[in-house]
This record gives C-alpha cells, structure tokens and sequence, in this order.
C-alpha cells in the first residue's frame, strides 16, 4: 500500500531449510518506510510476532554462524 510518502509492506520472513512435508519455515511480517525523495528513506519499522520467529528457530534448529553480529544492546535510534 502506498500513501504519500508512506510504503506499508507485507512479506514473509523465511529461515533455511524445510519441513519433512516440504513447507518453509517463515514468518509473516509487516514493514512500514517513509520515502525521503533522491531515492532515500527516512523511516523504518519492521513488525515480526518474535515469540512466532523464536518458535521457528528453534524448530528448525537454525544457529547463527561464528561471523553473525548480534544487534547491540542499546541501539542508537
């Protein structure tokens, strides 16, 4: 959906692998950018039910390798 300046998005956010009955293991999500103009966004936010993401991680057993950077503890925002 476009309004103005605002983009509001729906997508699913897919882990590696697959289930024994071949279905992804994903999560829906929802994210909303304000489009600054010359190609740039001024805005972010991304909306993912985390309990539902943490659910899948642990289902399929997914582990961030050695090079994975965690997000800091208190992020600049």
């Amino acid at each position: 959906m476009i309004d103005g300046s605002r983009l509001v998005t729906h997508f699913f956010n897919r882990l590696p692998g697959r289930r024994a009955d071949g279905s992804f293991y994903e999560a829906p999500g929802v994210s909303i950018f304000e489009y600054a103009q010359d190609g740039k966004f001024r805005f972010e936010m991304d909306l993912l039910n985390m309990v539902h993401v943490n659910e899948l991680i642990r289902e399929c057993g997914w582990r961030p390798p050695a090079s994975f950077h965690m997000p800091p503890k208190h992020p600049r925002r």
